[in-house]
């Protein structure tokens, strides 16, 4: 795993408020982050997912450190992937184009909204930047350790153990030449890819958590 994992700094900004709807990032006291997270909040009812969100920014964050990405920008499409999941769960061929549309009216780059339409590949919308295959790998990352079972807060919770894990389970889907393509692009590879995401989700799915993850919080050992 690349040594930049145990200097995970993640950087994010300080806690958010209550949910509410924001016209523009630009307009929010707390600035983009804040507000991501309210507009997030105010169409996603499912504590889960919101963990859920909160481990891909996490992700994001640092994939955006090791391909020399914009950590805040990255940051932003982890956290605002799924804006329109509750709207689109009947419909998941939008999943992602719903979102994007939203993110531009709310005021996001275009990039980020690219980012978020190609996320998943029942949209059909190709990816092209390195924050699209990021946001990809993040996405899936999360899904792949969540689908093998292992306990975050256990040190044996690995890379290795969760490709085992997912062998003995019959689904290596989750970790398809796709996913390893994706990785290539980034110049991660999928060992990387997996330590960073069951280090972002340790964090990230501690009880009661809402506030950003910090980076002095990463790259431990559960015993640490």
């Amino acid at each position: 795993m690349l040594a930049g994992l145990v200097l995970f700094s993640i950087g994010l900004s300080a806690s958010v408020g209550s949910a509410q709807s924001t016209p523009h990032p630009s307009v929010s006291q707390n600035g983009p982050r804040a507000t991501s997270l309210r507009e997030l909040r105010a169409r996603e009812p499912d504590p889960a997912r919101i963990e859920h969100a909160l481990a891909v920014e996490a992700s994001m964050r640092q994939l955006a450190r090791l391909a020399g990405g914009d950590t805040e920008e990255w940051g932003l499409a982890g956290l605002l992937h799924d804006i329109d999941f509750a709207a689109t769960r009947a419909t998941p061929s939008r999943h992602g184009l719903v979102g994007a549309k939203l993110i531009e009216e709310l005021g996001f780059s275009a990039a980020v909204a690219q980012a978020v339409a190609a996320h998943d590949d029942r949209a059909g919308v190709p990816r092209r930047a390195p924050m699209d295959h990021a946001l990809y790998c993040a996405d899936r990352a999360y899904w792949a350790v969540r689908a093998s079972g292992l306990a975050l807060e256990s040190a044996s919770a690995t890379p290795a153990a969760v490709v085992d894990s997912l062998k003995r389970k019959g689904i290596t889907n989750r970790i398809d030449d796709d996913l390893t393509a994706a990785c290539t692009a980034l110049g991660v590879t999928l060992d990387d890819l997996l330590g960073i995401s069951i280090e972002a989700m340790r964090v990230a799915s501690a009880p009661g958590r809402s506030s950003p993850v910090h980076g002095e919080e990463l790259g431990k050992t559960p015993s640490d």
